[in-house]
């Protein structure tokens, strides 16, 4: 078999990255299996191509995003949140707050990332089709 490291202090990510991104290879296992899902961008890629959709993401990830529209988003979003939250425990006495949570985590970041809502929020407490089999992949290529 073969090993494989998991970095998740911030410090060494930041070093590996920064300092020493030529050293930092997911490897043919890891893209071969994270491909199907992600294709070629940020999440499966390394080298130059791995480079190339990390400046573009960060882009948008600047102090103006964050201060203009990101905010923005999210005070829309837990603005929706908040009332989808009150509305489920009118009808139903109790609210599944881990599910309402992952669905404001994900309305949140498509709406930063890509600009669009995807109505995670507003159809609960049904089931979220993106989500489910989003998961389903994860699953599936980590197996």
């Amino acid at each position: 078999g073969r090993s494989f490291i998991f970095l998740v202090d911030p410090d060494l990510i930041d070093l590996l990255f920064r300092l020493k991104f030529g050293d930092a290879d997911k490897g043919s296992e890891v893209r071969a299996a994270l491909s199907p899902m992600f294709g070629k961008g940020i999440f499966s890629s390394d080298g130059t191509i791995w480079k190339k959709h990390r400046a573009i993401a960060s882009r948008m990830f600047t102090v103006r995003s964050l201060r203009d529209y990101m905010f923005k988003v999210f005070i829309e979003t837990t603005d929706l949140f908040i009332q989808k939250c009150e509305e489920i425990f009118e009808k139903d006495g109790e609210v599944d707050i881990y599910d309402m949570y992952n669905r404001l985590t994900l309305e949140a970041f498509t709406q930063v990332a890509f600009g669009v809502p995807l109505g995670t929020i507003a159809c609960a407490p049904q089931e979220v089709q993106f989500s489910k089999s989003f998961d389903k992949g994860v699953k599936l290529i980590f197996m």
